[in-house]
């Protein structure tokens, strides 16, 4: 349901147009606190491999195949990531009935 300011918190957008029950919130909420935990992990991930490419980077002789390697490992932990926000998607589309899919949807058009 709505927070303290009478919306529905980071992310959740259009899902506060969609008049949700409340066993659909309390499943899409679980759905959020999992993506969000998901990705703090993830960040932790990115900076990590972040800072290694730019020890890299700045060696006195880079090496360009180690560069290239951890450079990879970095946008393997982004798409993760992504993915990790795809899936979280499919889970709460799973969720909703057909006509909150339909009104999704349409809002989905207009951004």
């Amino acid at each position: 349901g709505p927070g303290a300011m009478g919306g529905y918190g980071p992310g959740y957008g259009v899902l506060g147009q969609l008049n949700l029950t409340s066993d659909q919130w309390n499943k899409v909420n679980a759905i959020y606190q999992q993506l969000a935990k998901k990705q703090w992990e993830l960040n932790g991930k990115m900076r990590e491999e972040a800072f290694k490419l730019r020890d890299l980077m700045s060696s006195e002789k880079p090496d360009r195949n180690a560069i290239d390697q951890q450079y990879k490992k970095l946008q393997d932990a982004r798409r993760q990531r992504f993915e990790a926000r795809l899936d979280a998607q499919e889970k709460i589309n799973g969720l909703l009935t057909g006509e909150q899919k339909e009104r999704l949807r349409r809002f989905r058009a207009w951004q």
